[in-house]
C-alpha cells in the first residue's frame, strides 16, 4: 500500500513539474496583459463567448447525460454500412480544377484558381492557434 501511495505521489509531483514548464503557458504580463484587459470579450476574469454557448442542451441535466451514456442502447452509434471514400493522389490532380478534398475531422485540401491550400489545425505540434 505504501508503494502505491509513493508511486501516486511521484506521479503527481512529476505531472506538476511538467505542467510548470514555459511551453504550457504562463500568466500574461506587460503589454499583453493590458491588451487582454481591454478586450471587450474579457469579463469577470475570463474570456466570454460572443453568443451564449450552454454546456448542456436546454432541458437536460448531467444526470440524464450520464445515465444515457452508460445505460442507453448503443447499437446506433456506428455506421451500418461502410462510409464511401475515394483514395486521391494529390500529386496527380489537375491544377486548373477547383476542388475540395476532405481528410476527416477538420483537415482538408482546397484547390481554387490554381492555388493550393492545406487546412489542418493539428499539423503543428499542438492543437491551438
Amino acid at each position: 500500500m505504501t508503494l502505491v501511495l509513493a508511486f501516486i505521489a511521484l506521479l503527481f509531483t512529476l505531472t506538476f513539474l511538467l505542467l510548470r514548464q514555459p511551453k504550457f503557458g504562463k500568466h500574461p504580463n506587460g503589454d499583453r496583459k493590458a491588451r487582454i484587459l481591454r478586450s471587450p470579450h474579457y469579463k469577470n476574469g475570463q474570456f466570454q463567448n460572443i453568443s451564449p454557448t450552454p454546456a448542456l442542451t436546454e432541458g437536460t441535466s448531467y444526470t440524464t447525460v450520464m445515465r444515457e451514456f452508460f445505460f442507453s442502447d448503443k447499437s446506433n452509434r456506428s455506421p451500418r454500412e461502410l462510409i464511401p471514400s475515394i483514395k486521391t493522389n494529390l500529386y496527380t490532380l489537375d491544377p486548373a480544377e477547383n476542388l475540395l478534398v476532405w481528410f476527416g475531422h477538420s483537415s482538408y485540401f482546397m484547390q481554387i484558381d490554381g492555388k493550393r491550400i492545406l487546412v489542418d489545425p493539428v499539423l503543428s505540434g499542438h492543437a491551438s492557434p
